[in-house]
């Protein structure tokens, strides 16, 4: 007469340890919000985890910001914004932190890549070691300038190769997104020219990022990601000839950064405010 009762706990202990697996628990829902405050970076156009400070990510705005990159947690609470000198925010659209000159550093690379209009016949990489949470200001910055063979272009989005310290940007507004690459090594004092090394089979490029191992690339639009597998030592290009697979993602108002957290067990994504407060959103892998 006890079975009833037995075989009503087993179920209820099989439920729980259910959700304890992450098929049904909420607190394994994705992706995972936490709220911006107003003011904060209501223009957000890239992110990047930072490797000097972990738990903590890098933000960068557009269109005539402040020339400054925000220090946000994780949970997205604002730990400072640190202004950079001597360069002025035209329209900066990406950032990764990536290897640089010195081996022993990481630095933070930002585009100031973007262009609505297509009329500037040059655009530039910042380049700065990675500053610590208790820096003030970044001093002294690297300029790479640089222009297409074919023209101006608008881009939101560009990856530095981590084996080799080539820079591909993606641009945005053809009728399938274009490819370019900057080979290493590239000159900080005279005008680089791109190559054309590819097109994709879609546009609206705005934001890419790669895992921390190298080995796989992630290219953003503001519908959707698409992920790219990578094997060692392949070119991006060839990379982003393959077919893509798609990460999780829900739509965000102008969604337009993207990047893997250092562990390579997730990804984050923003957009930028616009009547609704900004949310800075987590994706488990």
């Amino acid at each position: 007469m006890y079975y009833p009762i037995l075989v009503a706990a087993c179920l209820a202990l099989a439920s729980c340890k259910k959700k304890n697996n992450g098929s049904t628990s909420t607190s394994e829902t994705y992706p995972i919000k936490y709220k911006i405050t107003a003011g904060i970076v209501d223009e957000a156009s890239g992110i990047a985890d930072s490797k000097l400070n972990a738990g903590h990510l890098w933000v960068q705005e557009d269109s005539d910001s402040p020339s400054e990159i925000t220090l946000l947690t994780h949970k997205g609470v604002l730990v400072k914004k640190i202004p950079i000198r001597g360069i002025i925010n035209r329209d900066w659209e990406d950032v990764t932190v990536a290897k640089g000159p010195n081996p022993a550093l990481n630095y933070v690379y930002i585009g100031e890549i973007g262009d609505n209009n297509a009329v500037h016949p040059q655009c530039f990489f910042y380049r700065f070691p990675e500053p610590s949470k208790d820096a003030t200001e970044v001093a002294s910055v690297e300029t790479i300038p640089f222009r297409y063979p074919d023209g101006a272009r608008d881009a939101e989005a560009f990856i530095v190769d981590p084996e080799k310290g080539d820079i591909y940007i993606i641009t945005k507004r053809e009728t399938q997104s274009r490819i370019y690459k900057l080979t290493a090594p590239y000159s900080t004092s005279s005008l680089n020219t791109l190559t054309q090394v590819g097109t994709l089979t879609y546009n609206g490029v705005v934001s890419a990022a790669i895992t921390p191992d190298g080995n796989g690339v992630a290219v953003k639009t503001y519908q959707q990601v698409y992920y790219y597998p990578r094997t060692a030592g392949e070119p991006l290009d060839v990379t982003l000839k393959k077919s893509p697979s798609n990460l999780k993602y829900e739509a965000e108002t102008q969604g337009e950064a993207i990047t893997f957290t250092n562990d390579n067990i997730g990804y984050f994504t923003l957009g930028e405010r616009a009547i609704t407060d900004v949310t800075l959103n987590y994706y488990k892998r």
